[in-house]
Parts: C-alpha cells; structure tokens; sequence
C-alpha cells in the first residue's frame, strides 16, 4: 500500500514540475473559448484562396497577440461570433484579402 502511494505523490510531483518547469500556462487551461472582456471585435468579411468567403469577426486586423506563428510563416488566428465565442481559426497564409464591414446598431 505504501509503495502505491509512494508511486503516485512522485508521479503527481514528476507532473507538476513537467507543467511548472515548461512555462505552461495552466490557467488556460480553466479559460472558456471566448473572447477577453471589454475586447472591440472587428466584424469581416475574408476571401480565402479558393474564392470562399466568410463572414466573421476577429480582434485586429494584424496576427493577434493569441495567435501561434509556425516555423514557415504561417499562422493561426481566432475567428468570433457576434457574442465573442470562438467559432474558427484561420490561417494568414490562406488568405487574399480581409474586407471590414460595418456593423448596423440594433435600435
């Protein structure tokens, strides 16, 4: 019984300094897929290479401060719905060009 428990307090500590030891950000791991409070949402329109178009909205119109660069130039960024959830991702490389719509207030 010992030994289990011996077994697991190192595995648990093995894990916690792996997780501690990476610069991991464990409180993402707790954070819901949604845009940051009080973030100004742009509303777009993209036109991918393949002439497909989507009509989303992003945080800014340069690679976001969230976005991963790969080794090669290419990236992902995260596209929102109208409410700031996370509904995509996107890939620059992919992309012809972003164009901004303006958005109608609801009176």
């Amino acid at each position: 019984m010992t030994y289990k428990n011996n077994l697991l307090i190192c595995l648990l500590l093995a894990g916690s300094l792996f997780i501690g030891g990476c610069k991991f950000q464990t409180a993402s791991l707790f954070n819901n897929s949604s845009a940051e409070e009080g973030q100004k949402l742009i509303k777009v329109e993209i036109t991918f290479t393949n002439n497909q178009k989507i009509v989303t909205y992003i945080n800014n119109l340069g690679i976001d401060k969230n976005a991963q660069v790969y080794v090669g130039g290419s990236s992902a960024n995260y596209m929102y719905d109208e409410h700031g959830n996370v509904v995509g991702v996107f890939n620059y490389q992919q992309i012809i060009y972003i164009k901004v719509l303006k958005v109608v207030e609801k009176t």
